[in-house]
């Protein structure tokens, strides 16, 4: 039998009794917290996705410095996670901060090239920086991407080439 077994069966020292059990129970609640603070990679996960939520939410109601905090955090959580990076990239677009959210829309399509949604709104932003044969060609594998989609992104299309148009005149 243990120390701790044999100290808790006799009752011997009651003083020596309590200071065993909270020792013991101070331990077993650092392990606890211990091991919740190290959260597994799926909950990582799940916690960059609610950040870059979070994040974009707080980028609507123009709270910037802590949307950039929250999809700072999603980006530290999950370095593969195409949503952060993405996310990121339009918050930087919104900062007109274009040369930051160039830089995460490229490192978002590294991760996922064949991403319909993500190849339609690095084409939209390249039209908005007046990148325009480079954007429709982005809009045009979007529309590869996912014909369902076709509609919207004709649309995107035909806006980049009006834009393009309007700023040869």
């Amino acid at each position: 039998m243990g120390i701790v077994a044999s100290c808790i069966l006799h009752k011997r020292h009651p003083i020596m009794n309590k200071t065993l059990f909270l020792t013991i129970l101070i331990s077993l609640l650092l392990l606890t917290a211990c091991e919740t603070t190290h959260l597994k990679p799926k909950n990582l996960i799940v916690a960059s996705n609610d950040n870059v939520q979070l994040g974009l939410l707080y980028l609507q109601k123009n709270y910037l410095e802590l949307a950039y905090q929250k999809l700072q955090l999603a980006l530290s959580q999950n370095p593969d996670s195409v949503f952060a990076n993405e996310a990121l990239a339009y918050y930087f677009q919104q900062q007109n901060n274009m040369a930051m959210a160039d830089k995460y829309y490229l490192i978002a399509l590294k991760k996922e090239p064949n991403s319909a949604s993500l190849l339609n709104n690095y084409g939209a932003f390249l039209c908005l920086k007046n990148e325009y044969t480079k954007g429709i060609h982005y809009l045009i594998q979007a529309q590869e991407a996912t014909p369902e989609n076709k509609k919207n992104i004709d649309q995107n299309i035909e806006i980049c080439r009006a834009l393009e148009t309007q700023k040869a005149v």
